[in-house]
């Protein structure tokens, strides 16, 4: 992607400025108004760039804002290169990249950028869901842990044989934990209903 910058009356000797794409969408993810950063990852969640992904992961981890933060985590989850399982044939995983930030972000301040992240997490392990939900059941924040129990659940039914015996303990030792932690007890009944 480049991108070229004219006059409309561009002469001969007029000064054309040549760049990269990608530079001008970086110099929008610096921008000062909180909107502008919104459409600069909206641009490069749609660019089916590797650098593209590089730029939402910045964007998740160093942003100031939590709601541009949170789309970040969000558009993460909708990279058709990073949901499903491993290419085949692939010398790396392309989710490996994003994992470390998406995992950060369920500790960040911000509740709406932790669930973001685990929703993308989710996503982008749709294969091999438990890496995720083993990530939210270690958070600090108990609301995420509660959201994790929530979305073992749906696995619980659907494959009982591919969950360890260790994860049934962990949702024990989970549940113990919800029932001191005043926060945790006002969503514990919408996970065990």
């Amino acid at each position: 992607v480049d991108a070229i910058t004219l006059k409309r009356t561009a002469e001969p000797g007029t000064e054309t400025k040549l760049g990269h794409g990608l530079m001008a969408l970086d110099d929008a993810f610096a921008a000062s108004a909180p909107a502008k950063r919104k459409s600069a990852i909206e641009a490069a969640a749609s660019l089916p760039l590797a650098e593209a992904t590089t730029l939402l992961a910045r964007a998740l981890a160093n942003d100031a804002d939590p709601e541009v933060r949170a789309l970040a985590a969000s558009s993460l989850g909708l990279r058709p290169s990073l949901t499903g399982s491993a290419r085949s044939g692939a010398s790396t995983d392309p989710r490996a990249e994003v994992r470390r930030p998406l995992r950060a972000a369920l500790e960040d301040r911000a509740p709406r950028v932790r669930f973001a992240a685990l929703a993308s997490l989710l996503e982008i392990d749709r294969a091999e869901p438990l890496g995720p939900v083993r990530a939210a059941l270690s958070s600090q924040q108990p609301d995420i842990r509660i959201a994790a129990l929530g979305a073992l659940r749906p696995l619980l039914a659907t494959t009982p044989a591919r969950l360890p015996i260790a994860y049934v303990g962990i949702i024990i030792i989970s549940l113990g934990e919800a029932f001191f932690d005043p926060a945790a007890q006002a969503a514990l009944p919408n996970v065990v209903s």
